[in-house]
Parts: C-alpha cells; structure tokens; sequence
C-alpha cells in the first residue's frame, strides 16, 4: 500500500496536468476492473497470486 503523499512524490511529481489526469483516469479503470472481479460471482480467490483482494483495493 502506498500513501497519497508517497504516490505523488513518485509517479506525479513535476508531471503537467494532462499527464496527472491521465494517471487519475487509469486508476479508475483499475478500480472498476477491480471492483467488477470482486462483484463477478465467478471470482475464485485461490487463482489469484497477488495480494488478498482487500489488501489491493485498501
């Protein structure tokens, strides 16, 4: 997990706004994606190498 402070620090920092609104808007998706696996009733747990779903989302 990482802090909003520490996020901008090392992915934002010193970019122009339409590369911060671009960042912004690939974070969206990445929750939907996220949230749409979760919601799937098919979602099986165990196929899944990367941290515990609530790990990722917190």
């Amino acid at each position: 997990m990482i802090s909003p402070e520490s996020y901008y620090e090392e992915y934002l920092k010193g970019k122009t706004k339409e590369e911060i609104m671009t960042a912004i808007r690939g974070l969206k998706q990445e929750i939907r994606r996220l949230k749409s696996t979760l919601e799937n009733p098919d979602y099986d747990d165990n196929a899944i190498i990367h941290p515990d779903r609530f790990t990722y989302i917190y």
